[in-house]
């Protein structure tokens, strides 16, 4: 049997789902900058055009919705924030406070619920969803009190656009039911309630602007982030650059940045980086005619240039944190590929422990068991442990079948080690977070 405990268990889906928007923050003069499916992947505070500001706002936001501080906690960073920066933000305190974290607390956890509604598993027992109204709202919006109870098939169009929440503080959500209760009700035709002309959208009625739509559903939502933030003004794209670099130099490739800005923000969660030098930033030629070798990402420590294609096979976010692991290696600890710096003797002594390595060694691998390879892999995969967007990259290796085992990465059991290997090494540089 199942071991039953009490103890609240974290809501998984939604916190990768809030850390995805959070780790992509986009300055803006007004909330319509940003809009729709590009909300997945951008985090927007209308007015917050400093990047530092923004990149506050978005650390108190994940504090208190990911860590469970709640409200309150917000409150009080936010006032913080506020005289750091002198920021003239607009609106009463309590009312804005209120929107900007219960916005990201509700559409993180539709998209998280989003997520678990697909799920093979439950779509097998319970293929059809139903709206369900909030009773908590002293002022409800009666469109959305009609909708209570429908049940349509999951797949319905309908969803596409009332997919709750359904506008500025709506509670409405949506459960998974059977067969057997869909064919009961008496609620299974999707209502026409007409629509209405908003910026040349046609919104349905009973929808706030902005809010037709299906929060997490976009798979293209990184490239309609991207694709909005190159609109913005010059004043508020100069201050994504500022913010973004960290030292790396744009490449002129609208997809390519929004990418490295977006993963570097995902690693700044996860632990401090050190000074790095000026890195020219640029997109992976394409390999020649008839090359078997699979080219995923370099980076070139005599001209300081990471390249990367996001279009890669392997999810980019991984391979980006391999090519950190090399960057990390030659200008933060000396590395030099033929030899194990000794900063890393830690890591090093784990490394040559594991399993893993002893069978690429009797293999006669050399590429796989150089030490600057080495490290990187097991950077990357570090990494991946602790960022779920990038998790999707370790576990797409360890399963693709684009090459041999050159895709290969430690069992879990035989990194753990290493993994605390790396922890000793960050915290004894202070990279760590308290």
């Amino acid at each position: 049997m199942p071991n039953i405990t009490n103890t609240l268990q974290q809501f998984q889906e939604s916190i990768a789902a809030l850390r995805a928007r959070l780790g992509n923050q986009l300055p803006t003069q007004t909330w319509r900058d940003i809009e729709r499916e590009a909300h997945d992947r951008a985090f927007v505070v209308a007015g917050a055009a400093k990047a530092e500001l923004l990149a506050d706002l978005a650390k108190a936001v994940e504090d208190s919705i990911n860590k469970g501080l709640g409200l309150d906690y917000f409150r009080k960073q936010f006032d913080k924030i506020v005289e750091r920066y002198g920021w003239p933000y607009k609106g009463e305190r309590k009312w804005r406070t209120r929107v900007i974290y219960g916005t990201n607390l509700r559409v993180s956890y539709a998209a998280g619920r989003l997520r678990q509604l697909r799920s093979p598993a439950l779509q097998k027992l319970k293929p059809y969803w139903k709206y369900v109204h909030s009773d908590n709202v002293l002022n409800p919006r009666p469109l959305h009190v009609s909708w209570n109870g429908l049940i349509l098939p999951a797949d319905h169009p309908w969803f596409q656009t009332h997919y709750p929440p359904n506008g500025w503080g709506c509670n409405c959500r949506i459960v998974a039911v059977t067969k057997a209760e869909y064919e009961r009700s008496d609620k299974r035709g999707a209502p026409d309630d007409g629509s209405r002309a908003i910026n040349g959208r046609d919104v349905p009625n009973g929808i706030d602007e902005g809010w037709d739509y299906m929060p997490g559903n976009g798979s293209d939502a990184e490239r309609i982030a991207a694709q909005a933030a190159a609109k913005l003004p010059e004043p508020l794209r100069a201050q994504m650059t500022v913010r973004n670099r960290n030292g790396f130099e744009s490449s002129g490739n609208t997809d390519v940045d929004a990418l490295l800005s977006s993963f570097i923000d995902d690693v700044k969660r996860v632990h401090r980086l050190p000074e790095l030098p000026n890195i020219r930033l640029a997109q992976l030629p394409p390999p020649p005619k008839g090359a078997k070798e699979i080219r995923l990402g370099e980076y070139n420590h005599f001209t300081k240039t990471l390249s990367i294609d996001p279009n890669s096979p392997v999810p980019p976010r991984f391979v980006l944190a391999h090519e950190l692991g090399h960057i990390l290696d030659y200008n933060a600890f000396g590395g030099a590929g033929k030899d194990w710096p000794a900063a890393l003797k830690f890591v090093a002594k784990a490394v040559q422990q594991s399993t893993h390595y002893k069978m690429l060694a009797d293999r006669g691998e050399r590429y796989l068991t150089q030490p600057n390879e080495l490290w990187a892999r097991a950077y990357s995969q570090w990494l991946a442990t602790q960022s779920p967007s990038i998790r999707s990259g370790l576990d797409f290796m360890r399963n693709s079948t684009l090459a041999d085992d050159r895709l290969w990465q430690w069992p879990d059991d035989d990194f753990a080690p290493i993994a605390a290997a790396i922890e000793r090494l960050f915290r004894l540089r202070g990279w760590l977070y308290d």
